[in-house]
């Protein structure tokens, strides 16, 4: 019966758990490790505690952890499969297979279909708790609080014109993203803008 066992190689999150009572002669590796990657690991069992007494071989073992999912490939595969899903014309970030206007990376963020003819969502009102401001909420999938999501202004609708909307103005949560904007006269055009 082995009470100790040592390990070179564990990534971080992981630790050894030495087995007590029913459990005694038995070793487990717990945990949920904090960093993706593949980690050549090797364990050493121990006849007596700290390490004492005589060792078994090295064991080795190879701990493959996958990084996180990315939501958006996950995201295309749900919508297209084989040589759509190759075709970044029809499956890319930046394509628009459903002719709405709505490229595929701002359906995504906005959880619409791909496939079918959407309208932007989201509502355009004065706001409730101050007339002197107009507030645009857009409701959100939560699987997209990774990316980089903002709003852009323009006057003339000039595709040079386009100029990020500062921060103080914006409000994100996981379900939304809410600007709010002085009531002025004049003409403003705003859209939202979405980076992988």
């Amino acid at each position: 019966n082995m009470r100790d066992v040592s390990s070179e190689g564990l990534p971080e999150g992981l630790s050894i758990e030495v087995g007590t009572g029913i459990d005694f002669g038995f070793s487990k590796i717990v945990g949920i490790p904090t960093e993706s990657g593949v980690f050549d690991v090797t364990l050493v069992a121990w006849r007596f505690a700290n390490l004492g007494g005589q060792s078994t071989a090295p064991y080795s073992l190879t701990i493959n952890v996958a990084g996180p999912a990315d939501p958006f490939a996950e995201w295309r595969e749900e919508n297209w499969n084989g040589a759509e899903l190759d075709d970044l014309a029809i499956s890319g970030p930046s394509a628009d297979p459903d002719n709405d206007g709505l490229e595929n990376l701002l359906e995504f963020v906005l959880d619409l279909d791909p496939k079918e003819r959407s309208q932007m969502p989201g509502e355009f009102v004065v706001d409730p708790d101050d007339d002197s401001m107009f507030r645009y909420e857009i409701p959100l999938r939560a699987d997209a609080e990774e990316l980089n999501i903002g709003f852009q202004e323009n006057s003339t609708l000039d595709p040079a014109q386009w100029t990020d909307v500062s921060e103080a103005g914006i409000i994100r949560t996981e379900s939304k993203i809410v600007l709010s904007i002085p009531r002025a006269p004049g003409r403003k055009f705003y859209r939202l803008r979405v980076a992988l």
